[in-house]
């Protein structure tokens, strides 16, 4: 099953990081699959797939009868025209989709002086916190941006402090079930994609070697708990391991979530 998983995944687009929640997903997806948010070049790619199936629909009319063909004319013509109503109205919301994160991620100087004091305000703290591992430090101010969006994002180890909200998100899922609770599908799903995230640093060229090594000790547990649940042979664990460097340490949500779908139906 992981083999065919290897296979699909070259035809698979890049990732990305979900401007909302800081998942990463691949950008063939209409919305981020944890939070919900739009996600416009996975929303255009379907729509414009719908429109391309009735393209083919309308063209396979000439080789119908002639009242056979003004029949199903008719019925295409009408879902033609709630195709057409459905892209225009795709096209406005993107429009203003466009304006909205045009202003929200082209920062204009006024926007940038700001984050250039804010940063410059906060940066010896930030850096006392990753100097002494303060995991919960780094995450309140990570929460934080997740509902203003500040120039925390700016900090030279931002991506640092995504990856340890993936530890803390891994290990509240981990300290639910312990407490007695029963994790569904999807939780496991989501704790899967959080290990892999940690399994996958040693492929990621983002982060600096002393990043890796701080959140591989910051995340042992986590990788412990990968090590004795899922029960993978040697062969399944080669080929997630082969997976991850193809993908450069990026985890894709759509791969990942068929293992485990897989390993739950079993």
């Amino acid at each position: 099953m992981v083999e065919s998983v290897a296979e699909d995944s070259l035809q698979m687009s890049k990732k990305m990081i979900c401007q909302s929640c800081a998942a990463e997903f691949t950008d063939d997806l209409p919305k981020c699959p944890y939070c919900g948010s739009m996600n416009i070049k996975g929303a255009e790619a379907e729509y414009m797939g719908k429109l391309q199936d009735v393209k083919e629909d309308l063209g396979d009319l000439s080789e119908l009868p002639e009242q056979a063909r003004k029949k199903e004319l008719k019925k295409q013509v009408k879902r033609w025209g709630i195709v057409a109503a459905v892209i225009l109205v795709l096209a406005v919301l993107l429009q203003v989709w466009f304006h909205w994160s045009s202003n929200r991620y082209f920062d204009s100087p006024a926007k940038e002086r700001a984050d250039m004091l804010w940063l410059a305000e906060r940066e010896e703290e930030l850096n006392t916190l990753y100097e002494n591992n303060d995991a919960e430090g780094i995450l309140e101010y990570f929460y934080v941006w997740c509902e203003e969006e500040n120039a925390f994002s700016k900090w030279e180890h931002w991506n640092f402090a995504t990856i340890l909200h993936n530890i803390k998100w891994a290990r509240d899922n981990i300290e639910y079930e312990a407490n007695g609770n029963e994790l569904s599908q999807e939780s496991l799903e989501d704790l899967f994609y959080n290990q892999c995230v940690l399994k996958g640093l040693t492929y990621r060229d983002d982060l600096t070697d002393e990043e890796k090594e701080k959140l591989l000790l910051l995340g042992a547990d986590i990788l412990q708990d990968y090590e004795t649940r899922w029960g993978f042979s040697p062969e399944g664990h080669a080929k997630i391991e082969e997976l991850l460097q193809e993908w450069g340490g990026y985890v894709r949500v759509m791969e990942i979530s068929s293992i485990v779908k897989d390993w739950y139906e079993r």
